[in-house]
């Protein structure tokens, strides 16, 4: 359903009401096919769990990563393989 409005409803949103009713002059017309034309998609925005905990240890002065992960391994595939999913659609 996502990808649908991906394809559908985003393109007539970004015509008819961004660039039709609220963006009048030609600079701003420009700047806004500049940020849609050169958006990203952070994979690791979805996996904040990882960045959480190792800036835990970051702020206890642990040296300690390999037992962190080895600890939470299972968790950290858990969020790649939903990500994968979400993104594959299976």
């Amino acid at each position: 359903m996502a990808y649908q409005s991906h394809l559908y409803v985003r393109p007539a949103y970004y015509e008819s009401t961004l660039r039709g009713k609220y963006v009048r002059d030609e600079e701003s017309l420009d700047m806004l096919d500049y940020i849609f034309e050169h958006q990203v998609f952070d994979p690791a925005f979805y996996m904040t769990s990882f960045s959480t905990d190792l800036r835990s240890l970051c702020e206890k002065n642990s040296t300690d990563i390999a037992s962190m992960f080895a600890g939470k391994v299972e968790k950290y595939r858990g969020a790649i393989d939903k990500f994968v999913a979400s993104v594959t659609g299976n």
